[in-house]
């Protein structure tokens, strides 16, 4: 989040100063020219308009340093009942906002730099005249140019006239597309998240934990408990895995060839059986360790002092979440070599006795602890939906900002440039409608264009949210759907329709006689 959103805010400001900057000093040409024709030299005139942009710069410091101690208290406050802590204090640092202040004036300056660059060429004689006509070329001819009416011919050769600015436009507008994908797909990968996780792998109601290691007669004991439908026991063993340098502390961990309760995927999330020899690693247990399929790796088992062997891996599977290691009961009780031995058991329950299986439980001795993945898997949906909501209406609150910030200045700069034109096609008997249509098709296909580089920006913040979050907790898979990019473009698009009507709206009430002696 730190990484992706205050890049694309600051870009978007800075854009929107140069915007509205340079055409504030194309209106006040006559001004700067006869400033300077009376004595004024150009960097005071200059300084003129940095100052002007240093107070709209601190105007937003000041709104964004109360808007973000607000946000980092509520975020604080989002983490501790997230992980559960018992307090976590929020602390303001006077270094952290003046770095902002700092970072945000640069940016707002780095905007209006090359329109206040040209108040420093402009010669007084020249800024007192006239500004020069738009000089147009003929860049779309032949059969094509005819079959297009002459007003959206009008609208694409002033979108081509003006070739940087209208990419930039789009690309701050794909922007608000690509944040709408990062606050969306969080919904997409925890759906398939939770789907692999809790029906496809971990498929059992509850993880019993033995008080000490037992004989596989456990098993039999488990079943009799009241409630319990299958019992698939296994063995767990700590041990610390080390290939050269690198070194981890993990959990081996027994699936039997015939678990239905619990089951390896591999990198294609399909169903595989651990191998009767060697190791099965998940993929990030491999990649911390820099293994693959074939390579020896130490194993120090921590419970039996000295018991040190090297072991194949025999295959890399995936896995969501923890560092997850895997081998067959049969391979493990023979590496060990104490005989069988199972230190829980996976179970399913029928939910109708849920009461009388927990009672059982805890007067049992035998049984150290119980996981309940039911209440795991309803607590997990109930923060992560939460959590991403939260997220996704923050997103959303700022792609609304910047594509209305984006269309609206850019709709009212191109209706500034162009309000003796649209004027004179009123005057020539052209309904509100058509004379319309030279201005919203231009914002037509600058929000059209950004849709598809939208969805491009927002793959790559979602790939990056994804690599960011990767941890020894968990991983979120990378997982996008259609419908993601459609509703990030719905959104876009409404916002993008509402700021044309609010310009449409100016259109139509145009002072068609003193736009035209304005300019006259």
């Amino acid at each position: 989040m730190a990484t992706v959103i205050p890049p694309v805010f600051l870009f978007v400001s800075a854009f929107l100063v140069n915007m509205i900057l340079a055409r504030l000093i194309a209106l006040e040409r006559e001004q700067i020219g006869l400033m300077k024709a009376v004595g004024y030299g150009a960097p005071a005139v200059a300084w003129h308009y940095a100052k002007m942009t240093l107070a709209i710069g601190l105007a937003g410091i000041v709104i964004g340093g109360v808007a973000g101690t607000l946000m980092g208290r509520g975020l604080t406050r989002l983490y501790g009942e997230f992980f559960s802590f018992p307090f976590l204090v929020f602390r303001q640092s006077a270094d952290l906002y003046v770095v902002s202040a700092a970072v945000s004036g640069v940016a707002a300056l780095g905007g209006g730099a090359q329109a206040i660059w040209s108040v420093l060429r402009l010669p007084p004689a020249v800024a007192m005249q006239p500004p020069a006509p738009t000089v147009y070329r003929r860049v779309i001819g032949g059969r094509l140019s005819r079959m297009m009416s002459q007003l959206a011919l009008m609208a694409l050769r002033h979108l081509l006239r003006w070739p940087l600015r209208s990419g930039l436009t789009t690309l701050g507008t794909s922007f608000a597309t690509a944040l709408l994908v990062t606050a969306l797909f969080s919904f997409d990968s925890v759906a398939n998240m939770v789907e692999n996780v809790f029906f496809r792998t971990e498929r059992q109601d509850a993880t019993l934990i033995y008080s000490g290691e037992r004989t596989g007669t456990s098993a039999g004991e488990v079943a009799r408990l009241p409630g319990v439908l299958r019992v698939e026991s296994f063995r767990a063993a700590p041990v610390t895995l080390t290939n050269g340098h690198r070194q981890r502390r993990l959990l081996i961990a027994t699936v039997a060839p015939d678990a239905d309760l619990v089951r390896v995927l591999d990198r294609d999330l399909n169903p595989v059986v651990p191998p009767p020899t060697g190791l099965t690693l998940s993929e990030r247990v491999a990649s911390i360790l820099h293994l693959s399929v074939g390579d020896l790796v130490q194993a120090d088992f921590l419970e039996y002092p000295g018991r040190t062997v090297a072991l194949p891996v025999v295959s890399v599977v995936q896995s969501y979440v923890g560092l997850a290691v895997f081998m067959a009961p049969d391979a493990l009780d023979r590496t060990i070599g104490m005989g069988p031995r199972r230190t829980g058991a996976r179970v399913a329950l029928d939910h109708t006795r849920l009461g009388d299986f927990y009672a059982a439980v805890k007067s049992t001795p035998a049984i150290g602890s119980v996981a309940l993945q039911i209440e795991a898997r309803r607590k997990f949906k109930e923060t992560i939906e939460r959590n991403i909501a939260i997220m996704t209406t923050v997103y959303v609150s700022l792609a609304v900002i910047i594509t209305f910030g984006v269309v609206y200045n850019s709709a009212r700069i191109h209706l500034s440039e162009r309000a003796r034109d649209l004027a004179s096609l009123k005057v020539l008997g052209f309904t509100n409608g058509e004379v319309s249509t030279v201005l919203l098709l231009e914002l037509a296909i600058i929000v059209l264009l950004a849709q598809p580089l939208g969805w491009a920006l927002g793959s790559g913040f979602a790939w990056s949210v994804v690599r960011g979050f990767e941890s020894d907790l968990f991983r979120i898979p990378f997982v996008i759907d259609r419908s993601t990019f459609a509703i990030a473009s719905l959104v876009v698009l409404l916002i993008a329709a509402l700021s044309a009507l609010v310009v449409r709206l100016r259109i139509d009430r145009l002072d068609l006689v003193r736009v035209l002696k304005t300019r006259d």
